[in-house]
């Protein structure tokens, strides 16, 4: 995973626009959990296989966002909601609602490249994410509210 500054051209166009920045990040099972997978020859295992596969991404997601998490409450931030710009799995609800780059091949080719996938082995080819167990996410990062004076509040006198 790595961060993108707010003002990267890339990160308008996944929905991480404006300041503070956020992150992305690519997570895979690899290619060997693919090979075992697709070993696989019983439709309801295939199936029960395929599932596990979703829980170990979704978990891998859960603990880089704890990571970041961690690394950005150090400056006074907080982090929002992962979004899934690329997957393998159910479709996502951000995905069906046509989110910033739910599922737009261009655009996480150039999400791999900036993170330089190929060294994980992690490409995209034709449109297909390869591994296929992979996991392609943005983190935005929220700055802290400003607390504002409650209504009605008369300044203190001396």
């Amino acid at each position: 995973f790595d961060r993108l500054p707010a003002d990267d051209a890339l990160a308008g166009r996944i929905g991480l626009a404006g300041d503070p920045p956020g992150t992305i990040g690519v997570i895979t099972l690899g290619q060997s959990f693919e090979a075992k997978l697709g070993a696989i020859t019983d439709p309801g295992l295939s199936a029960l296989a395929e599932t596990a596969a979703q829980v170990f991404a979704d978990t891998g997601l859960k603990v880089v966002s704890e990571l970041v998490d961690q690394e950005i409450s150090a400056e006074g931030l907080s982090m929002g909601a992962p979004a899934r710009l690329f997957s393998f799995g159910p479709v996502q609800e951000e995905e069906e609602q046509g989110g910033p780059a739910a599922q737009d091949p261009a655009l996480a080719a150039e999400c791999l490249a900036r993170l330089s996938a190929d060294k994980i082995s992690v490409a995209m080819n034709g449109g297909v994410l390869t591994p296929k167990h992979t996991l392609l996410f943005s983190i935005p990062w929220l700055a802290p509210k400003k607390k504002k004076p409650a209504a009605g509040a008369a300044p203190r006198q001396k």
